[in-house]
């Protein structure tokens, strides 16, 4: 698949901690479909600096829904991952923007119109709260969101 990747990565210094984000594709194989994740790695600052995440591993804070199946019937002509957005930025210390792309459900390239439909995630900025991973729509109407600053 040319277009799963990771989108963005983002740090976020907490002094003798840091964590590290980063927005990506998921292929969800049991499903046989993907979803945009942000993946986030709390650790010790000095001893990441060396390479060494000691016991800190990686935590998915968020998934986007839903999770969308690929056209398997015939050869994959084009994929639309390339709109994944994946932008990320803080707007407070407690708070992370993630900025999801619509994958081309666009209304146009496939029937669905995700960017405009609240029950999807897709063509929105979304709001993740980091002291308890809830999020919400921030904002919505988005195509393809390469960039976001506060």
């Amino acid at each position: 698949m040319t277009y799963f990747r990771t989108a963005d990565l983002f740090v976020q210094d907490l002094g003798a901690q840091v964590r590290l984000f980063a927005t990506h594709h998921f292929w969800k194989v049991d499903q046989k479909c993907f979803v945009v994740r942000v993946s986030m790695l709390q650790a010790d600052t000095e001893r990441l600096l060396h390479a060494d995440t000691g016991d800190a591993t990686w935590k998915t804070i968020f998934e986007s829904t839903p999770c969308v199946p690929l056209d398997t019937t015939g050869p994959l002509l084009h994929f639309g991952g390339i709109q994944i957005g994946g932008r990320l930025a803080l707007l407070s210390p407690t708070e992370l923007l993630v900025a999801v792309g619509d994958h081309e459900h666009d209304g146009a390239n496939a029937p669905e119109l995700y960017p405009q439909d609240d029950a999807t995630s897709y063509g929105k900025t979304i709001l993740i709260n980091l002291v308890d991973f809830s999020h919400q729509q921030f904002s919505k109407g988005h195509r393809k969101p390469t960039g976001i600053v506060h």
